[in-house]
């Protein structure tokens, strides 16, 4: 793979790791059951870390993140 599409990767990953914590925080705010609320807070946390270690590794490759992300 080369660099380009490496980097096109990690964007693609990093957006959709955003893209699966709104989804899980929006289950939060729907969830009427505690401990499912629990669970769906969960995911988010862990989507929102996933996102978080994408980008570090992004940036070990040179490379900025845009603020938005």
């Amino acid at each position: 793979m080369d660099r380009n599409s490496l980097l096109a990767t990690f964007r693609i990953a990093i957006d959709r790791e955003e893209e699966a914590a709104r989804f899980y925080k929006e289950l939060v705010e729907k969830a009427d059951d505690p401990e499912v609320k629990k669970l769906f807070q969960q995911f988010a946390f862990d989507e929102t870390s996933h996102r978080e270690s994408l980008k570090g590794l992004y940036r070990d490759l040179g490379e900025t993140v845009s603020p938005g992300d």
